[in-house]
């Protein structure tokens, strides 16, 4: 079982996932497997690089994420998948496709590209307004630079505003692009507690299937 939990910068995403794997390891018996975001040995620490030297268009930044998605694939995801463990994905083939989108790429030629990615059993949609993604980022002196504003192919005088701007746009990208993979469970993180969007998730999904669902 494939789960993805997937949505724009600070939406609340790393909350929820940390709340899941504690769930998730206490009700099942077999190993919870979790898989993070840019992190094959591949290309994991060179696209924050390329990233922060601006080497990366529409198309390159695709494939890039792409290709660390698909060596991710090989090595752990599809290995993981057929032992029968439940992987949690921190982003996934959306999150590649809608950055690659929001800068130009077509979204048809996207969805090819990250075609190889197994489907998810459930995308999970971490949504939040953009002004409080902002609030939050900057609460914790977090980049808003770069990439994470769209200010490598767009920007005005105000850092804030292109950031929010590029928030906007990507939540966008992701409603229209998350439904084509498969299920889609929108959590509202400004509306919802942490607690109450875990458990939300957990009811949607099909945890009797799994081997040893009773709380250990």
């Amino acid at each position: 079982m494939l789960l993805v939990v997937d949505g724009i910068y600070s939406a609340g995403k790393s909350t929820l996932i940390r709340g899941l794997l504690k769930r998730l390891d206490e009700m099942i018996e077999l190993s919870v497997k979790f898989t993070d975001w840019n992190s094959s040995e591949l290309t994991g620490d060179l696209l924050p690089q390329w990233k922060r030297e601006g080497r990366l268009g529409a198309h390159s930044l695709l494939l890039a994420e792409a290709t660390d998605l698909a060596h991710r694939c090989e090595k752990d995801i599809r290995p993981w998948l057929a032992e029968g463990h439940v992987v949690v994905a921190d982003r996934y083939a959306t999150s590649g496709m809608a950055r690659g989108v929001v800068r130009g790429a077509d979204p048809e030629w996207a969805a090819q590209v990250f075609a190889f990615a197994p489907r998810e059993m459930l995308t999970v949609l971490v949504e939040c307004s953009a002004q409080e993604t902002l609030r939050r980022r900057q609460s914790l002196g977090k980049v808003l630079s770069g990439y994470h504003s769209g200010r490598d192919f767009r920007r005005t005088d105000s850092v804030e505003a292109d950031f929010v701007r590029y928030q906007e746009e990507m939540l966008g990208v992701y409603r229209s692009l998350s439904a084509a993979r498969g299920p889609v469970l929108t959590v509202d993180s400004e509306r919802t507690s942490a607690e109450e969007s875990v458990e939300q998730v957990l009811n949607a999904l099909p945890l009797h299937n799994a081997i040893g669902a009773e709380p250990r």
